[in-house]
């Protein structure tokens, strides 16, 4: 899950049996939703019709009029993944040709990523992969964990900045979970469309500054509140 705007966005696993490389030119006609294009394969309609609605949903969520179009590949494994990209992952964005390599239990993940890309902002990869991880994951971990339970047991007293600021290095099981859960607090507590705002706005350097702005209250604040929340209750909301 790793970020490179206008290059790829990573996520996690699949969906159909469709092995398609990235450079594959062997579909003259591919197949095609609405607003979902599936080069070189021919899902069922039932599956064309899922993942249409995903996009809807994460599309109306983030508060955008109309889904993106996206050019989407399915693979059965990360390795499948790797060898069409290069990046050994269950999900990847490539956010300006429009396209997701991507495996079913990862492929919303990418979904938000592919939207978020688009409201105009670059936070930075904490809040892009906590977006990805709150929304798409529906604020679970990959063994099925809430992020919230994960969080409070590997937070170990670091601050909000210190987590934005190590996220690059930081163990991917760990990382995620502590970004999904703190993205998820600002979703609950302020609501989707500021979420949105701040996307829309924020640039990676400027992240604290408008942070402020949009929320009404500082990055350690909102990281102080959110501390308090996890040490607080063994049993938080459940993940929407």
């Amino acid at each position: 899950m790793i970020c490179r705007q206008g290059l790829a966005r990573i996520g996690g696993a699949v969906l159909l049996a469709s092995h398609v490389a990235a450079g594959e030119h062997a579909a003259p006609e591919p197949s095609r939703g609405s607003n979902v294009i599936y080069p070189g394969a021919r899902p069922r309609a039932a599956d064309v019709r899922r993942v249409e609605k995903e996009l809807e949903d994460v599309t109306r969520l983030l508060g955008q009029a109309r889904p993106p179009q996206v050019r989407l590949f399915l693979y059965q494994h990360a390795a499948d993944v790797a060898a069409a990209t290069g990046v050994y992952a269950g999900g990847v964005t490539l956010p300006g040709l429009g396209q997701i390599h991507s495996t079913a239990y990862r492929l919303k993940h990418e979904l938000v990523h592919l939207v978020a890309m688009r409201l105009g902002g670059d936070p930075g990869p904490f809040f892009q992969e906590g977006l990805a991880v709150a929304l798409g994951d529906g604020g679970r971990h990959n063994d099925g964990r809430r992020v919230d339970d994960v969080a409070r047991q590997v937070l170990r007293g670091r601050s909000i900045s210190q987590l934005i600021a190590g996220f690059g290095a930081a163990d991917p099981q760990e990382a995620y979970p502590l970004a999904g859960s703190f993205v998820r607090s600002l979703l609950q507590r302020h609501g989707n469309q500021r979420v949105v705002r701040f996307f829309a706005t924020a640039s990676s350097g400027r992240s604290a500054d408008v942070f402020q702005r949009v929320f009404g209250e500082s990055l350690e604040s909102a990281g102080a509140q959110w501390r308090a929340r996890l040490a607080g209750s063994r049993a938080l909301e459940p993940a929407p």
